[in-house]
């Protein structure tokens, strides 16, 4: 009876202990905390070791900040109020939505190249997704609810700019995912003309099952599994609701994917499964020695040259359609 009633303990011990470290794991993956600010993230990047980097990216986001633009906003299907940046450009060929990773801002990820957007005659609009920055929302939710707002900013812009007016998505890392998960959907608007799609994973499910096991060195079960039951009963979502390697077997429009070969967050594999996957035009650049968003930095030029030829063609193709 003793040993039983050990046993008991121990088991209800094990259980306790197994969701607490999975409810630790919903928490800091998909609850909102304030995270993730320029400067913090600035930070991190120097103690990372890459601190050679640093001064451009300040220099790119405080400038960002300076430029001339408006606050606007949207409302999402579930009625949160979500933020973004727009910088009309008086001749615009057409709209970069930008769209930044997880707990980080738009400021800060497209601190390199929004001048280069900017510069090559394009409106920019940065948006702030849901449960980060200026937007509402108490939880993150990894592309999952992010690509139906994502698509309700392409609208916003049709109502600004016309529905005739070329857009194009550049997202990185949980960005790029909610572009991969957008362009697939059937509701996409027909104006959307191209992609940008920067170190992006192909599920929340795939890219926790990776960060468990590599940073945790954790097993998936039981505490993915518990993790996963949190966000469908808190969030709404499911870690498995969308992955790139399905979504993009519906898109039609033109992809440039980019990753890192030295990325450890998101692992360039990633990137590839989507490459192979996507059932319309797209080009791969990979960059040696970039780790999690950092190749247009490390091989500014080749990226420049892949971005600039890439945008082109979306420009040429759209004239040649009107």
């Amino acid at each position: 009876m003793l040993f039983l009633k050990i046993v008991a303990i121990l088991f209800g011990v094990l259980v306790v202990s197994c969701f607490s470290l999975s409810a630790y794991l919903f928490r800091f993956a998909c609850r909102r905390d304030g995270r993730g600010n320029e400067y913090e993230n600035l930070e991190r990047l120097k103690k990372n070791g890459l601190s050679q980097y640093a001064d451009t990216i300040k220099e790119g986001f405080e400038s960002f900040h300076a430029a001339e633009k408006e606050d606007v906003y949207i409302t999402s299907r579930d009625g949160l109020r979500l933020h973004g940046y727009l910088i009309p450009h008086e001749d615009a060929k057409g709209t970069i939505v930008m769209i930044h990773g997880w707990r980080s801002r738009v400021a800060y990820d497209f601190s390199a190249i929004w001048k280069k957007y900017y510069a090559m005659g394009y409106n920019l609009l940065g948006i702030e997704q849901r449960a980060i920055g200026g937007s509402e929302g108490k939880y993150i939710c990894f592309g999952a609810k992010e690509r139906y707002d994502l698509i309700d900013w392409v609208k916003f812009l049709n109502g600004r700019f016309g529905e005739e007016a070329p857009v194009i998505f550049s997202g990185i890392s949980m960005g790029c995912s909610t572009v991969m998960f957008a362009i697939g959907n059937e509701e996409l608007p027909k104006n959307v003309v191209g992609a940008i799609a920067d170190c992006g994973f192909t599920s929340a499910w795939d890219e926790f099952c990776y960060l468990l096991k590599n940073s945790y060195h954790l097993p998936k079960f039981p505490f993915l599994y518990i993790a996963e039951g949190f966000a469908r009963l808190f969030c709404g979502f499911s870690f498995r609701a969308c992955n790139s390697t399905e979504t993009l077997k519906n898109t039609k429009i033109p992809v440039l994917f980019i990753h890192g070969e030295a990325d450890n967050f998101v692992p360039l594999e990633h990137t590839l499964k989507s490459h192979a996957a996507c059932a319309s035009r797209c080009e791969l650049l990979t960059v040696k020695d970039a780790e999690h968003g950092m190749s247009y930095l490390v091989d500014q030029d080749n990226a420049d040259k892949k971005l600039t030829d890439f945008l082109n063609s979306l420009t040429k193709k759209n004239e040649c359609e009107s």
